[in-house]
């Protein structure tokens, strides 16, 4: 079984300014590098059967439970190929403002939202990509290996 990164929330700023994220992640490794996707979820229950249905499929899975999370894996200089987040998390980014950043940031990782109205994906700019709820395993998975290539 594959070690999961489960993060504290960045949410509450140190007051020492803002740390200046990694342009570029840590390089794969080699011949037998998986594609790594992050599942950003506040319901752990979902967050564990989707983030163990994709390491079953040979997936590198790492999970944060809201953006500030998310922010902290980027941080860490992770390979993500692929985010997967709900749009409504609690915190003070939701999941279209954490797809902005990624496609600010970090332009070549790929995001697929979830939502119950795919209405809430308010700015396509964002290159994110949308999957309604309730989805089924998989749908997501058809839906990640498309935008994987």
């Amino acid at each position: 079984m594959q070690p999961t990164l489960r993060l504290v929330s960045n949410e509450h700023s140190s007051g020492r300014g803002t740390r200046e994220m990694p342009r570029t992640p840590k390089p794969g490794n080699g011949a037998d590098h998986k594609r790594t996707i992050l599942i950003v979820e506040d319901e752990i229950l979902i967050r564990l059967a989707t983030s163990d249905y994709l390491r079953n499929r040979g997936f590198r899975v790492l999970e944060a439970s809201n953006a500030g999370e998310a922010l902290s894996v980027f941080a860490a200089g992770e390979p993500i190929e692929l985010v997967f987040s709900d749009v409504d998390m609690p915190g003070r980014m939701s999941g279209n403002d954490l797809a902005r950043w990624i496609h600010q940031h970090f332009p070549d990782v790929k995001v697929l939202l979830t939502a119950s109205e795919p209405a809430v994906v308010k700015d396509p700019a964002s290159g994110a990509t949308i999957v309604k709820k309730p989805y089924s395993a998989d749908a997501v998975l058809a839906e990640i290996r498309r935008l994987l290539g």
